[in-house]
């Protein structure tokens, strides 16, 4: 008779309901390209309006502009979405935490950290709670290109 605990153990997990690392993969590329959409609106927020100011054509440009400060959140959220569902899936198939899973991790709190004080900054304006959010988010892209680097 075979072990009934044996089967919930992670690394079996996967298996058992078809798991595999390159569902984890996939989720941990579409994780940065939700984050780049969102960080880019940064560059975007900062010298957007000045170059509106120059161009021709100013209303296609600003609606274009408006409309993209719309999809920072939605982005942001699918990216923690991503990271969360990504770290699940490797760890049923993998059944362990090692540094470089740990370096994730940590990643993935630093950017819940700054999405908390993202909410803050949205109901009140103020410089240095933005710059504390965007050196939090300087962290975790450190951490989650260090989690990458360390990828066998």
């Amino acid at each position: 008779m075979m072990n009934q605990s044996f089967l919930l153990t992670p690394g079996v997990l996967g298996n058992v309901i078809g798991l595999n690392a390159s569902m984890g993969e996939i989720l941990g590329w579409s994780i940065i390209a939700f984050a780049v959409a969102a960080g880019l609106l940064f560059p975007l927020r900062k010298w957007g309006r000045p170059v509106l100011r120059r161009i021709v054509g100013k209303t296609k440009a600003a609606k274009a502009y408006r409309n993209s400060q719309k999809i920072h959140i939605p982005f942001g959220i699918l990216a923690v979405v991503a990271a969360v569902s990504h770290g699940t899936i490797m760890y049923i198939i993998e059944g362990e935490l090692t540094g470089r899973e740990w370096v994730g991790l940590t990643g993935v709190i630093a950017i819940l950290l700054a999405i908390v004080l993202g909410a803050k900054i949205s109901q009140k304006r103020d410089k240095t709670k933005k710059q504390v959010h965007m050196a939090i988010f300087t962290t975790a892209a450190v951490l989650i290109v260090t989690h990458i680097g360390m990828t066998p």
